[in-house]
């Protein structure tokens, strides 16, 4: 009715996976020789059958501005598996075969997780700019492992009691708030004051009992402004905290074998992530002109993150545990600048993003801080010369720079520029040519990895029928067959940077009859729609909405 809203959204999914087969086969190296050879393999049976509900309620009373919501939340899920895992190592040593070890186990684990949470919030309207809301959640998480290791090389097989046993964990958080909100012609604003206890307990049965219990409280204010200078001016910032539960593998101090070389050990003692994240956004635009500035700047600080500390084991194998530790930071902005000119004959853009990330990682219990930047210029420009041609241009510089203050022979820095052509021309007797052209510069990848890919697309339509709805096209894609694509990330678990050259589908060529089925009166002059593919710098677009 007028006062009362309610809503129930169930849902189930169903999860079944039988004999998924992964195998894979590393060689290690050190000092210009092999370290050991390794075969891991692993065959997986599971099914996980998950359960959600969705209950929201909302009612508003007879007095103006006053309201209560109610929002109730569940699931439930739980997965049943077996693997079986059968691992072959060669270790050397001064280049000779020192040692070979096989272990062929069978794990057996189910898993349990529920949750499920409450929210309430209720507004009162003090007048009719001010207002005030009292908000509630209360939420719980519970996990439970059952894993079961036996060695399967033996007969019959034998349980491995180090890498079998019973973990549960529960967390548990209430957050009580209450914001004062003010709302003008010109802006509006809400300040306001949370708070977060939590408990996270957590209980091992095993070879190691273990029981811990921890209560945290977390106290965070919530602050959002918004001003709006004009229908086509604004600005507004926020403010908002946010907490991270550790995962389950992160929690379970349980050796995990099933990649001899890759151990992985959980820490019990974990304390859940608390993030802090500000955020700043102006937009500014002329329809008339057709101006535009959009900008917008996001920082997030962490407080216990939960970082990897790795540590460097006989034969190149390694041992993965988890810790907390304080020090994370993200900024990253952007911004983008549209200028038209001649009545947009000329239409000018300059954009840029920058992000700079903060870390800390741990190698063989030694702290290592790093720093990487990521700054990104733009600078494009369309042109239309006359009715029947367009043409743009453009182009970019990105900068991608690393240091770690351990991990030095990881430092790097990578200077890449894209340079961008196209152009769209419209013929006599409905015929329309594009093509599009780039050109990437890149400078400080690893030798067998970086390449400058030369990019050149191009097209030939032919429009027909009276409504010019039908049309015939020949593309022709990488016309040079060097489309790759050239890819640096950044890994915060062991400070480490991978480079990567992905083979795209290169040279191709492809005809196309299309008909375009139109909802509206008249016709598109330019012909149906056109996506072409690019080198990673974008594409080009051709003609009107099409199909």
């Amino acid at each position: 009715d007028s006062f009362n809203y309610i809503k129930f959204q169930p849902g189930f999914t169903f999860r079944s996976q039988n004999d998924l087969y992964n195998s894979s086969s590393k060689n290690y190296y050190g000092s210009g020789q092999t370290v050991n050879n390794a075969v891991n393999s692993d065959l997986n049976v599971s099914k996980t059958p998950n359960f959600t509900g969705n209950l929201l309620f909302n009612h508003r009373f007879k007095k103006k501005g006053r309201t209560l919501s109610l929002n109730l939340n569940g699931a439930d899920n739980y997965t049943d598996g077996t693997d079986d895992i059968y691992n072959v190592i060669d270790n050397f040593k001064f280049g000779n075969l020192f040692s070979t070890n096989i272990i062929d186990q069978n794990v057996l684990q189910n898993n349990k997780n529920y949750n499920y949470g409450i929210t309430a919030s209720f507004n009162e309207q003090l007048s009719k700019k001010n207002g005030l809301e009292f908000n509630y959640s209360y939420n719980k998480r519970f996990i439970q492992n059952d894993r079961e290791t036996f060695n399967t090389a033996v007969t019959p097989n034998v349980l491995i009691p180090l890498q079998t046993n019973l973990f549960d964990n529960l967390y548990t958080t209430n957050r009580f708030g209450v914001n004062f909100r003010k709302t003008l012609k010109k802006y509006n604003y809400a300040v306001g004051l949370a708070v977060q206890p939590a408990t996270i307990e957590s209980n091992t049965v095993g070879v190691s009992k273990i029981t811990f219990k921890q209560n945290i409280v977390n106290y965070f204010p919530v602050v959002r402004f918004a001003y709006n200078f004009s229908k086509s001016k604004s600005l507004s910032i926020n403010y908002n905290g946010s907490t991270n539960q550790p995962s389950f593998q992160q929690s379970q101090p349980v050796p995990d074998i099933s990649n001899p070389q890759n151990i992985i050990i959980g820490n019990p003692n974990l304390r859940p992530e608390f993030t802090n994240t500000f955020n700043m956004r102006y937009n500014k635009f002329n329809v008339i002109s057709g101006d535009v500035f959009f900008g917008n700047m996001n920082i997030t600080f962490t407080r216990d993150k939960i970082v990897n500390n790795v540590i460097n084991k006989d034969f190149g194998a390694r041992e993965t545990r988890y810790l907390n530790e304080n020090g994370f930071l993200n900024v990253n902005g952007f911004y983008a600048i549209s200028k038209p000119l001649q009545n947009r004959k000329y239409v000018f853009n300059i954009g840029g993003n920058i992000n700079y990330n903060s870390y800390i990682t741990y190698l063989d219990f030694n702290k290592n801080k790093g720093k990487n930047w990521i700054v990104s210029q733009r600078f494009s420009m369309d042109y239309k010369l006359k009715k029947w041609l367009e043409v743009s241009g453009g182009a970019v510089f990105s900068l991608n720079d690393l240091k770690n203050s351990l991990s030095t022979s990881a430092n790097n820095s990578i200077k890449t520029w894209s340079l961008t052509h196209s152009s769209r021309m419209f013929f006599k007797h409905d015929f329309n040519f594009t093509y599009d052209i780039s050109k990437s510069l890149n400078e400080g990848y690893t030798s067998n990895v970086g390449v400058n890919p030369f990019i050149i697309n191009a097209s030939l339509e032919k429009l027909f029928l009276k409504t010019k709805n039908g049309s015939i096209k020949l593309q022709a894609f990488d016309l040079l067959n060097e489309n790759v694509n050239l890819n640096r990330s950044v890994s915060q678990v062991n400070a480490s940077t991978t480079d990567t050259r992905t083979n795209r589908l290169q040279r191709y060529f492809m005809m196309s009859l299309i008909y375009r089925f139109s909802k509206f009166k008249g016709s598109s002059k330019t012909g149906p729609g056109m996506q072409m593919q690019g080198s990673g710098m974008g594409g080009m677009r051709m003609g009107g909405p099409g199909f």
